[in-house]
C-alpha cells in the first residue's frame, strides 16, 4: 500500500524522524515515501517564499557560509565555473526536483566552492533529504574528528560518486574538511517561486534530472521545461552557466532539447564539452532514478546548455518567434499503463 494514503503516515514521519536524530543514523525511505509526482500548477500543499530573494536567509540553510573565508564575487562573464573562483555567498546550483538527494549529496564534495541546493515539491520527501543532509555533516565530522579522512577520502560515501581528480588533489581534499556543509534542500515549487529565491545571474549550474515526462499532451504544460519556464532560468542562470538536463524518456528529452534549441539565450554543448565536465558524470550515475534505470539496462539521454551572453541572445532572438511552439520531431508514445490498457481493450474486442 502507498504510504501516502495510509491513515498512519504522519506517525510514520515522525518515527522516521525520531530514528535519524538518533546518533548519525541515515533516514529510511520507508518512512517518507509519497506519491511520486504532484500536480505543480494545483494548490494542494502550501510553501512560503521570500517575496525578494534579498530576503532569503541563506545562512541559516548552510553552515559553510560560517566557516568559509568567503570572498563576494559579483562577476557574471563567461569564465570557467569549474576552477578555483572564490567560495559562492549564496546557492549558486540549484537541482530542480532533487528527489530522495542522490544529485545533491553526490555533487557536493565535487563542487566545494559552491553551494547546492536540492528543490523539491513533495513535503516528506524534502524532510528525508533534509535528515539525510544532516547524518551525513555528522558522520563527516567524526571521521574527521577521528582521524580517517586525513590520508584519503572513500570514492563512494552513501553510494554516491566521487571523482578520483577529487581524491588525488591535496586542495580539493583538504577543502573536503566542509563536506556536505555546501548542500541543503529546500520544499518549494520552482514552477511558480523560482525567481522569489534567486536572483538575476545568481546560479551558475542548473540541474533537471529525470522530471516527470508528462505524456498526456493535455498534461505537457506542466513540463519542467517549456518555453515559458526556459525564460526564467536564463534570467537566473549567470552568462556562462550551464542547464542541465538528463531522462530516459526519450520523448520528453525531445520535448526539451527542441526548447531549449530554439530559445535564444542557450546554445546546445557539443560532446567534446560534455567529456570534459565531471557534472554530467555524477549526473549520470548519482541520482536514485539513474542507479534504477541502470539496473534495468535502460537508456539515459543527456543534453546540457550554456547560458548565451546578452548580444548573443539579441542576435539569435530576431529568428526566434516566442509566440509559437517550436516543433518537435517525435512520435507520442502513451504511458506504458496506457499501452496496456488499450492491448487489453484490444484483445477484448478481439475475443468478442
Amino acid at each position: 500500500m502507498d504510504v501516502f494514503k495510509r491513515k498512519d503516515a504522519p506517525l510514520r514521519v515522525v518515527k522516521g524522524k525520531k530514528r535519524a536524530a538518533e546518533g548519525e543514523h541515515l533516514p529510511q525511505k520507508k518512512y517518507f515515501r509519497q506519491r511520486a509526482h504532484i500536480n505543480p500548477l494545483g494548490s494542494a500543499h502550501v510553501y512560503t517564499y521570500p517575496i525578494s530573494p534579498e530576503r532569503m536567509a541563506w545562512k541559516a540553510m548552510f553552515p559553510s557560509l560560517g566557516e568559509m573565508n568567503h570572498i563576494e564575487s559579483t562577476s557574471t562573464t563567461t569564465e570557467s565555473i569549474d576552477g578555483m573562483e572564490p567560495y559562492a555567498t549564496s546557492p549558486d546550483v540549484a537541482d530542480v526536483g532533487c528527489g530522495f538527494g542522490g544529485l545533491v549529496v553526490g555533487m557536493a564534495p565535487v563542487l566545494p566552492r559552491h553551494l547546492l541546493l536540492g528543490m523539491e515539491i513533495r513535503p516528506k520527501v524534502t524532510e528525508y533529504v533534509r535528515l539525510r543532509i544532516l547524518a551525513l555533516r555528522k558522520q563527516h565530522e567524526s571521521a574527521i574528528a577521528a582521524g580517517k579522512i586525513a590520508g584519503s577520502v572513500p570514492l563512494r560515501v552513501d553510494e554516491t560518486f566521487v571523482p578520483t581528480e577529487v581524491v588525488n588533489d591535496e586542495e580539493k581534499r583538504r577543502q573536503l574538511s566542509f563536506h556536505y556543509k555546501n548542500a541543503s534542500v529546500l520544499k518549494i515549487n520552482a514552477m511558480k517561486y523560482l525567481p522569489n529565491f534567486f536572483a538575476k545571474g545568481q546560479l551558475r549550474k542548473l540541474f533537471f534530472c529525470f522530471p516527470d515526462p508528462q505524456f498526456k499532451p493535455s498534461h505537457h504544460r506542466r513540463r519542467i521545461v517549456n518555453t515559458q519556464l526556459l525564460d526564467e532560468y536564463a534570467y537566473a542562470l549567470r552568462e556562462g552557466g550551464r542547464l542541465y538536463t538528463i531522462t530516459d524518456v526519450r520523448d520528453l528529452h525531445n520535448w526539451m532539447r527542441a526548447h531549449a534549441d530554439a530559445h535564444p539565450s542557450f546554445v546546445r554543448l557539443t560532446d567534446a564539452e560534455l567529456a570534459s565536465d565531471p557534472c554530467v558524470s555524477v549526473m549520470l550515475v548519482a541520482t536514485e532514478e539513474g542507479r534504477k534505470v541502470a539496473r534495468n539496462n535502460g537508456s539515459k539521454f543527456v543534453a546540457v546548455y550554456r547560458r548565451v551572453t546578452a548580444a548573443e541572445a539579441i542576435a539569435k532572438a530576431e529568428l526566434y518567434d516566442f509566440w509559437t511552439e517550436p516543433p518537435v520531431d517525435y512520435v507520442y508514445e502513451p504511458a506504458p499503463s496506457q499501452r496496456k490498457y488499450k492491448e487489453r481493450e484490444e484483445k477484448n474486442k478481439n475475443d468478442v
